[in-house]
């Protein structure tokens, strides 16, 4: 892109004009009045002073023709402007777009990019033809995960999957409820970007789903959620926000302030140095895998679990991949080549713990649902059934790694959710927590394995505070008196 790299892209969704209008099926009268007057420098001065540097505009849809050369009569100086403001301008295209007419007025206005939204993202010959008229110009989906494809080369690997991070609601008062045997039901996309960076390779991975109605809260959980795994969501304004923020409205200045302390927050201290994830556990991922529904609940179960893992692509099981890890789940290797066999039982015979299914090997009639032997100094466990049941897998997985051997463990906060990296230097750890839920959780206690003497709490918009750490045996423990959001916490040696 001519005016951000595609990894340091910040996305945001940025609809206005005409063609915006006619999307619509009906319009508030004052909403209608901002979408015509949106692409000018009023619009670009709320960007001021955010780290927002990439910004999505509706470009092709099946309008009439007239309409849409108006659309991007009015954008082919808003372009210009953003540009010189060092923005990036991605047109976006919908469903029944014309990909020649859309590519070329995309060059002559020096978009820096083309987005394929919804069913157009999967459509072949939609691509094949923008192709022939836009090159390998950056072009990045924005449909379901099915566009997913290595072979279509897209410049970024986004989806508008994706739910609204939150707590599921489980009582009639909406309170959330949660006793000691059971926690309340997180909806979250940590997993999913987990799952995309491995099998993006090294493309950055956008989340594109939007909000409806949106607290402020919400926005920052939306931002938070994606970035503790390295990904980024599109911001998305919803009408009232963006009405709000085009009359300079108080509460949406606010709003937009959060988000901007939200953004500024990862970018900082996530996306603007070198880090890898910690983890005891890696799933290895199939593509062929027949039940690719399954395989996403192995892995979105065992983040609740706030069990660190890593996700290893089928083609990228190596010895490299395995250090470091305490177990392996390898249920979609079935059956497994001769080479990913031997890899894997000498990993489980030096020590760790390999889940594997039934066509690992073959196994008596029973009916215990998980079958478990010795191998080497290490664990061999099969599930019995080609399709093991995910929540099942989740919670033994805990007893299977040992909850002594969990690098980070979080107390007090059973709507939060964590991510844990480690610099390259490997003499700091940096500690994501995530409160799904819309009221704090105080008083949270965070265990990480290590000795630390300096930990630094880290909040969106407010000034790193030092906390003082309790050392028991190996471990470094330090409360956080309110989670409001998100903190995060850097453990130095």
């Amino acid at each position: 892109m001519q005016a951000a790299a595609p990894e340091s892209c910040v996305p945001a969704r940025w609809n206005g004009g005409p063609l915006e209008a006619a999307r619509r099926s009906s319009l508030d009268p004052l909403f209608a009045a901002v979408l015509k007057e949106w692409y000018g420098t009023r619009s670009l001065d709320l960007l001021s002073g955010t780290p927002i540097n990439c910004l999505l505009v509706p470009w092709s849809t099946q309008a009439e023709p007239k309409l849409e050369a108006e659309h991007r009569r009015i954008l082919t100086s808003f372009i210009r402007e953003a540009h010189g403001r060092g923005i990036a301008v991605v047109g976006v295209l919908y469903p029944g777009a014309d990909p020649r007419g859309a590519a070329e007025s995309a060059a002559k206005a020096n978009l820096d990019g083309l987005a394929l939204e919804g069913g157009a993202a999967s459509d072949g010959r939609l691509l094949a033809e923008l192709r022939k008229h836009w090159g390998m110009r950056p072009v990045i989906p924005l449909g379901g995960r099915d566009a997913l494809r290595a072979e279509a080369g897209w410049t970024i690997w986004a989806t508008e999957g994706g739910v609204p991070p939150r707590v599921r609601i489980t009582s009639g008062d909406g309170a959330v409820m949660a006793t000691t045997t059971s926690e309340p039901w997180i909806e979250s996309n940590t997993w999913l970007v987990q799952a995309l960076l491995a099998a993006g390779g090294s493309r950055p991975v956008w989340l594109g789903y939007t909000l409806a109605e949106p607290a402020i809260h919400d926005s920052v959980r939306a931002i938070a959620d994606a970035s503790i795994a390295g990904g980024r969501w599109i911001v998305s304004l919803d009408d009232r926000l963006q009405v709000g923020l085009w009359r300079r409205e108080t509460q949406a200045l606010a709003a937009w302030q959060a988000i901007s302390a939200a953004l500024r927050h990862f970018e900082q201290i996530q996306h603007a140095r070198p880090l890898r994830p910690v983890s005891v556990l890696g799933i290895v991922r199939d593509p062929a895998f027949p039940y690719p529904e399954v395989a996403g609940e192995y892995l979105n179960l065992i983040h609740r679990r706030r069990i660190p893992f890593t996700v290893i692509e089928r083609r990228s099981l190596t010895q490299g991949a395995l250090v470091g890890l305490k177990a392996v789940l390898a249920v979609e290797l079935a059956p497994p080549s001769d080479s990913e066999r031997a890899l894997l039982e000498g990993f489980a015979k030096a020590g760790g713990t390999l889940v594997a299914g039934p066509s690992w090997a073959p196994l008596k009639e029973g009916e215990d649902e998980f079958v478990t032997a010795s191998l080497g100094s290490g664990e061999l466990i099969l599930c019995r059934q080609e399709i093991c049941d995910p929540d099942s897998m989740a919670r033994e997985m805990v007893d299977w790694i040992g909850a002594g051997n969990l690098p980070v463990r979080v107390f007090n906060a059973p709507s939060g959710l964590t991510r844990a990296w480690r610099a390259e230097s490997g003499r700091s750890v940096l500690v994501h927590l995530v409160n799904y839920a819309s009221s704090p959780s105080e008083r949270v206690t965070v265990r990480v394995q290590g000795r630390f003497p300096q930990v630094r709490l880290m909040r969106p918009g407010a000034e790193a505070v030092n906390l003082k750490p309790d050392f028991s045996g190996s471990n470094t423990e330090v409360r956080v008196e309110r989670l409001e959001v998100v903190a995060s916490l850097l453990f130095e040696e």
